[in-house]
């Protein structure tokens, strides 16, 4: 499912990033935020508290789930992805960046998406 809406909502040119859309985007650490919460709260209670993702990001580290590191750079990541779609927002632009930007950030969100999704 995943797959497909990167393929429909997802930059349509190879130079650009969806930030929102693309792998290792915003969309990404949300889904694994959702599935991390649906495979650990039957057993941790913690993650039925809030519903932001930065807190669940932490919960999810405290079950086990990510390490303290991994959902270090998920929020980070989730941080510096939001206020730079922010600021587009308030320009009434596209969620748009060119693929040099965040690159380190999507590699390393990728990675954790394929470690965790895909596995």
């Amino acid at each position: 499912m995943r797959e497909r809406m990167r393929e429909q909502l997802g930059a349509k040119k190879s130079d650009q990033f969806d930030v929102k859309q693309d792998r290792g985007g915003i969309a990404d650490i949300e889904f694994m935020v959702q599935y991390g919460v649906l495979a650990k709260a039957g057993r941790h209670s913690g993650l039925l508290q809030y519903t932001d993702n930065i807190r669940l990001l932490d919960e999810l580290s405290q079950t086990g789930w990510l390490s303290a590191e991994e959902a270090e750079l998920l929020a980070d990541a989730y941080r510096a992805y939001r206020s730079y779609v922010h600021k587009l927002t308030l320009q009434e632009q596209r969620a748009m960046a060119d693929t040099s930007a965040f690159a380190e950030l999507r590699q390393s969100v990728a990675a954790l998406w394929q470690r965790l999704m895909e596995a």
